[in-house]
């Protein structure tokens, strides 16, 4: 028995001894190589870059001059047929009207397959390469900076310096952006892609399912699924959106958002709104005039603002710590909570709303209601003298009754109609006109 495991110990070694030296000589056996092409052009303004099987990068020259430099690189077993596969690339450029330069290195393999980290590759003219590994293909373009430039890529990353291009259009598929700088106009098509871009005067964004972080700018547009994107601070910015999630700093002037299912943070102050969700949520500090056309579902929290109005509001949440006049054309199932309102309420048709303010500030101007089933608590102070003018209908109206001189009181079973301005109240006090259909509505 003793001589059967040592025999068995003995055929253990001798394999293992195997498997170590063949893998190591497997490892050992590779060789790597590298290939450089180099393409030098006078006198370019414009560029068309598109690249595929490694990183894209635009460089600033010192030079007036666009030089094109292509690495490629990989490993295999046999250094003669590694030669002939490198010898495969170059890389196409064309001199275009209007001094611009196209460059191509894409348009040669025919396809690709990697198993177990070995790729086959086959050339559109034929040639097939096998056992090839780490294969990478690098392209920098240097230039100086030009009227515009337009890079693609797919699979890897396009990175560029501040100074290469007036105007630079970015086109990436599920890869990186490396763009750090200060860029003029930019415009940026991504799908699946994730990564940075600096500071830029404006530009134009179309992201599908990618993850980007901005600088500061001045202008955007962005049309957006399935994103998650933060900017810094701008000065006009412009949505549309879908399933998307945003960290924003301030918008200084003009904010226009269209969306469905989105999530929105700001950290700064906005100038004024505009406005369609659904099913979104917006979180914001200061704005100016916010005006929201069509709402459903949706939870808004604003600090202060000059004034809040939708056309159309549906079972959406609404939290306001402070505002100027809030209004409401059309508005359904919806709550709103405010902590201080200084001028204005004007609901113009109600449905099953609930309207809480805590407090009314002595600068207020009026009010207007007109609803069905919904609630209204809006305490207006004893120093605010105003005129009243309501119809009642199920309804209950509550108000300091004892300081008012009435003009007109009618009450018929469970409709009572009231004119009347409270004690003290000049020529030019504040109106506050109520109809109610089945509501409560506390002026006290």
């Amino acid at each position: 028995m003793k001589q059967k495991n040592a025999a068995l110990s003995t055929s253990k070694w001798f394999i293992l001894m195997f498997l170590a030296v063949f893998f190591f000589g497997s490892a050992a056996a590779q060789s790597e190589k590298k290939r450089n092409i180099e393409k030098v052009f006078d006198g370019k303004t414009a560029l068309w870059a598109s690249h595929r099987y490694g990183d894209l990068i635009l460089r600033k020259s010192n030079s007036t001059q666009t030089k094109v430099v292509l690495t490629i690189s990989a490993k295999g077993k046999d250094e003669a047929e590694l030669q002939n596969f490198l010898n495969q690339f170059d890389v196409t450029t064309n001199e275009a009207s209007n001094n611009k330069l196209d460059v191509q290195t894409s348009q040669l393999i025919d396809c690709w397959n990697i198993i177990n980290g070995r790729s086959t590759i086959k050339f559109k003219n034929g040639q097939k390469f096998t056992g090839i590994k780490d294969f990478n293909m690098q392209l920098e373009i240097y230039v100086p900076k030009l009227q515009y430039a337009t890079l693609e890529n797919k699979y890897a990353t396009i990175r560029t310096e501040d100074g290469t291009a007036a105007i630079l259009e970015i086109i990436l598929f599920d890869g990186k952006l490396d763009m750090p700088g200060n860029y003029e106009q930019l415009k940026l098509d991504g799908k699946y892609s994730n990564g940075t871009v600096g500071n830029f005067s404006s530009c134009k964004a179309e992201l599908y399912d990618s993850n980007i972080n901005f600088g500061d700018g001045k202008n955007m547009e962005i049309n957006s699924k399935y994103s998650a994107i933060k900017l810094g601070n701008l000065e006009t910015l412009s949505f549309e959106c879908f399933d998307d999630t945003y960290k924003i700093g301030a918008v200084s002037d003009q904010l226009n958002l269209r969306d469905k299912y989105s999530e929105f943070r700001f950290s700064g102050n906005l100038g004024n709104i505009n406005g369609q969700f659904y099913d979104s949520q917006v979180e914001a500090l200061n704005a100016g005039q916010v005006q929201i056309s069509d709402s459903k579902y949706t939870k808004f929290s604003f600090q202060e603002l000059n004034s809040l109005h939708f056309d159309m509001s549906f079972d959406d949440e609404v939290k306001i710590s402070k505002v100027g006049t809030l209004s409401a054309t059309n508005t359904k199932y919806t709550e709103y909570q405010v902590g201080g309102l200084w001028k204005n309420l004007s609901v113009q048709q109600s449905f099953d709303d609930e309207i809480k303010v805590l407090s009314v500030g002595g600068t207020f101007e009026g009010m207007l209601f007109n609803g069905k089933y919904t609630e209204v608590t809006i305490p207006i102070p004893g120093s605010v003298k105003y005129e009243l003018s309501a119809e009642m209908k199920y309804s209950k109206l509550i108000f300091p009754e004892n300081e008012l001189e009435s003009t007109y009181y009618k009450e018929k079973e469970e409709e009572i109609s009231i004119k009347g301005r409270i004690k003290g109240a000049g020529a030019n006090a504040p109106k506050i006109e109520v109809t109610s259909f089945d509501g409560d509505v506390r002026l006290k």
